[in-house]
């Protein structure tokens, strides 16, 4: 059990070492609104009007008309979803995930992530396609064998502008014994970059203990957004949760506090919780 833990740690934290890059310039038509880099540098975000093998065509939000040659493309996104009212918002990167549960959002193929979360719950993520994903990781507590491994592949059933399913299996052990359990979820996603909802609900595979998840974003700053993961298991347990995320284009940083109704903890009710991601 162990090496296979160990082999399956080395296999996901690995995968950024085997990814290429996609043929971005081939995925992207007329209509469509991109974000591209040049190999000088320059980032050009507006909707194309004309495209060929040879150049890529397009009008700015300021209504500038630029011609950029295919041949000095570095990156070119499709950004669609992340016009809002008109504006461009930049992504969350970290947006296949609320504090630790998932939304219904899948990373896109090649792309991928580490995180780490409460400081010794380090994981790794990576889009295998566009609608299929794999995540996980393994605990480092200091001071135990008794480590905790978890992985989580995910499979987005459709994605719309404002709408998004997505089914996972999420599985959990211990690495030096027999003990683990495994649940199956659905999760829908409604909204865009600048607010969205999420309801999941959470079956273990063995026993009748089910979990029912509602959660929250909302924008409120070009690179800060409000976030809320709210839990409901069917033996009366209650967990809430509030806090913030701050982003750039590559690293997420997540700070909030938990409060579980039937803990009866004296003292500072909240449970502390902080993440960071990067990626790639």
């Amino acid at each position: 059990m162990v090496k296979l833990c160990l082999f399956f740690f080395v296999f996901l934290f690995s995968l950024p070492l085997f990814a290429q890059a996609s043929d971005d310039y081939s995925t992207v038509s007329v209509g469509d609104t991109v974000r591209i880099e040049t190999d000088d540098g320059n980032i050009f975000i507006g909707k194309i009007v004309e495209k060929d093998s040879s150049n890529l065509r397009l009008i700015t939000f300021s209504q500038i008309d630029i011609k950029v040659p295919a041949a000095i493309i570095v990156s070119v996104e499709n950004v669609s979803r992340q016009i809002v009212e008109n504006v461009y918002m930049y992504a969350d990167p970290n947006n296949t995930r609320l504090f630790f549960s998932p939304t219904a959002r899948t990373l896109s193929k090649g792309n991928g992530y580490f995180s780490i979360y409460q400081i010794f719950f380090p994981s790794a993520g990576y889009g295998f396609t566009n609608y299929i994903s794999l995540s996980g990781g393994i605990s480092l507590v200091p001071g135990t064998v008794f480590q905790l491994v978890y992985f989580n592949p995910k499979v987005r059933l459709f994605q719309t502008d404002l709408w998004a399913a997505a089914l996972g299996l999420h599985t959990f052990f211990v690495a030096s014994g027999s003990e683990g359990e495994a649940f199956a979820s659905g999760v829908v996603t409604y909204g865009n970059e600048k607010s969205a909802l999420t309801a999941g609900i959470f079956a273990p595979l063995t026993s009748e203990t089910v979990g029912v998840m509602f959660g929250g974003e909302v924008r409120v700053g070009k690179r800060i957004k409000l976030l809320s993961e709210n839990w409901y298991i069917f033996d009366d347990t209650v967990m809430l949760s509030a806090g913030v995320r701050f982003f750039g284009q590559k690293l997420a940083a997540d700070l909030g506090f938990f409060y579980f109704t039937q803990a009866g903890i004296s003292g500072f009710p909240f449970l502390p919780w902080i993440g960071f991601a990067y990626n790639f």
